[in-house]
């Protein structure tokens, strides 16, 4: 053999043996690949299993107290049949389904909203969103004994929004304001725009909230243990959808508060 004939073979040796090794990199590299995904995988599973057991361990205390409340209803109406004992123990029984209608209800926006891969928007007019708000809670404010005011915006300003979840949050803080105001309270919504943001300003002079409890308002299923809470059935979810939605619509939620005295809240959009 001469010595290109050499020099040629052992290049094509050299090269076949590279060949080799850098299959067995790639091969190496795609088994980490895999053995990298498997782990991370596992790990979204280990969180997912973790998230749905704190929340199932929630969500029980949320649904057996009200169906407790209405067997127990059940019960009495079956067993006394007093006309007056009836009309109470069938008012128990409209507030506990009340209260598990607006669970399930905030329940599903909020899967939604945690798989939600776009808004449906569309520009719309903030007065119009914002009366459309009013309209809807008015009946419940008059059922209360409040006084509530809807104040317009002057001008005509726009913004680009999901109708059905921008009035679902602004309707969990109104909601929030008739619930936590005493009978006979007054409640003022004004629409207004400001810098190039959509407002709506909610103020109502129920019982406030505390200092302490403030940063924590926004928090999925939390509410403040105070005695002097009216009990309205909340489930704790509507300021945290609110936030979530107002988010969502590059928007923000802030509030003011003073115990006693009322509560002011600000949602803002971006005018279009």
């Amino acid at each position: 053999m001469s010595d290109h004939d050499q020099t040629k073979a052992e290049l094509i040796a050299e090269l076949a043996q590279a060949r080799d090794q850098i299959a067995a990199l790639e091969a190496a590299l795609a088994e980490h690949k895999r053995s990298g995904k498997e782990a991370l995988e596992r790990a979204i599973a280990e969180v997912k299993a973790t998230v749905l057991k704190s929340f199932l361990g929630s969500m029980s205390g949320f649904v057996t107290t009200p169906l407790t409340v209405i067997k127990a209803s059940v019960m009495t109406l079956r067993s006394i049949p007093a006309e007056d004992v009836q009309a109470e123990q069938w008012r128990v029984l409209d507030a506990q389904v009340g209260y598990l209608e607006r669970l399930f209800e905030n329940m599903l926006l909020m899967i939604r909203l945690d798989n939600l891969a776009e808004l449906d928007r569309a520009p719309t007019s903030w007065n119009r969103l914002v009366q459309q708000v009013v309209d809807r809670y008015k009946p419940l404010a008059d059922q209360r004994t409040h006084t509530l005011i809807f104040q317009p915006e002057a001008g005509s300003a726009r913004v680009l929004a999901d109708n059905y979840l921008i009035k679902s949050a602004l309707g969990a803080v109104v909601n929030n304001a008739v619930d936590f105001t005493p009978r006979g309270g007054r409640i003022t919504i004004k629409a207004h725009a400001h810098q190039g943001y959509a407002i709506a300003t909610i103020r109502d002079n129920g019982i406030g909230i505390d200092p302490d409890d403030l940063p924590h308002i926004f928090k999925r299923f939390w509410w403040a243990n105070r005695a002097d809470y009216p009990n309205p059935g909340s489930v704790g979810l509507g300021l945290a959808l609110a936030e979530r939605i107002i988010d969502l619509h590059e928007g923000r939620i802030d509030v003011e508060s003073v115990r006693d005295e009322g509560s002011t809240f600000w949602v803002s959009l971006p005018v279009v």
